[in-house]
C-alpha cells in the first residue's frame, strides 16, 4: 500500500492506495484504474529501472547501426524521437477521455485492447506526419506528407506553379506568427546554441558529432550538425511544398490542442462535481461509509 497521502492516482488523480510493484513509479486508487491505465498507457512504459537502462543502451546501439548519420544529424533525429511519445500521450488523452465520457453517458466500457490498438495505430500515423515536419524544419520541405489535407481538409495538398500560395496552418497571419512562427524561431535559436556548445567541447566531440570532411571549418562558430545549419523556421511557407507542410502542421496542432482541451474539460468536470458535493453537504450520505472498489 501507499501510506503517504500526497500520492495521487495516475489515472483519476484521487488519493492513491497502491503502487505498481514492477516499476514502483505509478500509483493507483483502485484496481479498476490500474487495469485501465495498463491497457492504455502503462504497459508500454512499465519497466524495472535496470531493464529500462539496458533497453536504452540496446536501442541506442541498434539505432546507430541502422542510421549511420545519427550522430551527425543528432538534433533532427532527437526531435523526431521526442515527438513520438508526445503524440502517443495526446491520442491517449483524447481516446481515454472519449471512452470515459461514453461510459458515464451510456454505461458501455470500451476501454481495453481495441482502444489500445487504435491509439497505437494512430500514434504511428501521426508520428510519420511529425517526422516529415521535422525533416522539413531541418531543410527538406519535400518530406511533408500532406495527410492533413487528405484526412481533415486543412490547408492544401497541391504543389507546383499553379497551386495556391501557402497560408500557414491556421490561415491567419497573426495566429501563424504567434503560435507557429515564434516557437519555431525560438527552437532554431535553442538548437543553434547547443550545436555550437557541442562544437566547443574539444576534438573528440568534434570528431564524433561534427560533419565529416569539414576540413578546417570553424565549427564553434557555424555549429557541428549540417541539419542545424539548414533549419528553416518558415518551411511551411515554402512555395513548392508549403501547402502540404501547412496541412500537416494543422493536423498535428489540432490533435495536440484537442488533448489539452480534453484535459481541461476533465479538470473542470471534477471541480464542478467536487463543488456540487460540497454544496450538498453530504445530505443523505452523512454517516454512510463509502465503499472503495477494488
Amino acid at each position: 500500500g501507499v501510506s503517504r497521502r500526497r500520492w495521487a492516482c495516475s489515472l483519476c488523480r484521487r488519493r492513491a492506495r497502491w503502487k505498481c510493484v514492477r516499476c514502483l513509479r505509478s500509483y493507483y486508487c483502485s484496481r479498476q484504474c490500474q487495469n485501465v491505465s495498463w491497457h492504455i498507457v502503462h504497459k508500454h512504459v512499465c519497466y524495472k529501472p535496470a531493464r529500462f537502462w539496458w533497453s536504452v543502451v540496446a536501442y541506442a546501439a541498434a539505432a546507430m547501426v541502422l542510421v549511420p548519420d545519427l550522430l551527425v544529424n543528432l538534433p533532427m533525429y532527437d526531435a523526431m524521437v521526442t515527438l513520438a511519445p508526445v503524440n502517443f500521450l495526446a491520442l491517449g488523452v483524447i481516446f481515454g477521455g472519449a471512452a470515459s465520457s461514453l461510459k458515464r453517458l451510456t454505461g458501455r466500457d470500451v476501454r481495453g485492447r481495441a482502444l489500445e490498438a487504435a491509439v497505437v495505430a494512430l500514434t504511428a500515423i501521426l508520428s510519420c506526419v511529425t517526422s516529415g515536419l521535422v525533416q522539413a524544419y531541418f531543410g527538406d520541405a519535400s518530406r511533408c506528407w500532406g495527410w492533413g489535407a487528405t484526412l481533415g481538409g486543412w490547408g492544401g495538398s497541391e504543389d507546383g506553379p499553379g497551386a495556391p500560395p501557402p497560408s500557414g496552418p491556421f490561415r491567419d497571419e497573426f495566429l501563424d506568427g504567434v503560435l507557429v512562427g515564434l516557437p519555431l524561431r525560438q527552437a532554431h535559436a535553442w538548437y543553434g546554441k547547443w550545436d555550437r556548445a557541442l562544437a566547443r567541447m574539444g576534438p573528440l566531440a568534434t570528431r564524433i558529432f561534427c560533419e565529416e570532411g569539414g576540413g578546417d571549418a570553424d565549427y564553434p562558430s557555424i555549429g557541428c550538425s549540417p541539419a542545424t545549419r539548414r533549419i528553416d523556421p518558415r518551411f511551411y511557407l515554402d512555395e513548392e511544398h508549403g501547402a502540404r507542410c501547412s496541412s500537416d502542421m494543422a493536423l498535428v496542432l489540432w490533435v495536440w490542442l484537442g488533448a489539452v482541451g480534453v484535459l481541461a474539460a476533465g479538470g473542470l468536470y471534477r471541480e464542478v462535481r467536487a463543488r456540487r458535493a460540497n454544496n450538498n453537504g453530504g445530505v443523505g450520505n452523512r454517516g454512510r461509509r463509502r465503499v472503495h472498489q477494488d
